[in-house]
């Protein structure tokens, strides 16, 4: 079995800046983490690869190449391959502009059974790309989805709602939403991290990598329009701790 995974990209922190101009989150001043509803879809996906070593785990993210670090995360979290969507054409797209991407990448590489997606991203909240991605491409959506099994070689769908358990079989492709409630996502070793940034493949497109113009993409192009803005006043102090270098810095300042 071949999965595709979106995996978002998000701000790590509520003190943001914004373009006052286009009303855009500047993403390259703000520290980024992975999604954490995306992260639970892929651990969905490695955990079925446990019992299923024949399958392929392909993470896609539109994102910008200097979050070339993050790229490699997602690869120490149980991926095989992560596509990075990425061109500066792409920059300010809405949930519209985004599902035209990503929906020409997948009608492109047109070789997968399950596109897994994350209930919703932290930094929007709309929830609309699997929906649109789903009307595009023709195939069936399933919410609330805690887990993929192999029964006698047949895919069965389990997800979870306030009326109890449900079982779909599926008897072709389809786009699973995860559950962000009784999910756990992976957290990689060092060994993993490390290994990480010297094996795996992380591939960049662009646009015209994807046969894209600048029709129906990006801010100029996209059906929602920001009419104001408004940044939260931070009063927090606080230090998010990535790596040892982090940590050996925590030290220091504790010790004064």
């Amino acid at each position: 079995m071949k999965i595709k995974i979106l995996i978002k990209i998000v701000p790590a922190t509520q003190c943001i800046q914004i373009d006052r101009v286009t009303g855009n989150l500047l993403r390259e001043t703000t520290d980024s983490k992975l999604n954490p509803s995306d992260e639970k879809a892929l651990e969905i996906a490695r955990n079925y690869t446990y019992h299923n070593p024949d399958t392929s785990i392909e993470c896609i993210s539109m994102s910008a190449r200097y979050l070339e670090k993050l790229h490699r995360q997602i690869l120490a979290l149980g991926a095989d391959k992560v596509t990075v969507l990425t061109d500066d054409a792409f920059i300010g797209s809405d949930a519209w502009a985004t599902s035209n991407v990503l929906y020409t990448y997948l009608k492109h590489e047109n070789e997968w059974d399950l596109l897994l997606v994350g209930e919703q991203s932290i930094d929007g909240s709309t929830g609309q790309i699997p929906i649109r991605l789903s009307e595009r491409l023709q195939i069936p959506l399933v919410f609330d989805v805690i887990g993929i099994n192999r029964v006698d070689n047949q895919t069965i769908v389990v997800s979870s709602d306030k009326k109890g358990e449900k079982r779909f079989l599926l008897k072709g492709r389809a786009i699973l939403v995860v559950s962000s409630e009784t999910i756990i996502p992976y957290y990689p070793s060092l060994t993993d991290l490390s290994d990480a940034g010297i094996s795996g493949s992380v591939n960049y497109l662009d646009k015209i990598d994807l046969g894209l113009s600048n029709q129906d993409i990006g801010h100029e192009n996209s059906k929602t329009k920001v009419i104001n803005t408004y940044i939260k006043e931070c009063k927090k102090q606080c230090m998010l701790l990535k790596n040892i270098d982090d940590y050996q810095k925590l030290l220091s300042k504790l010790k004064g």
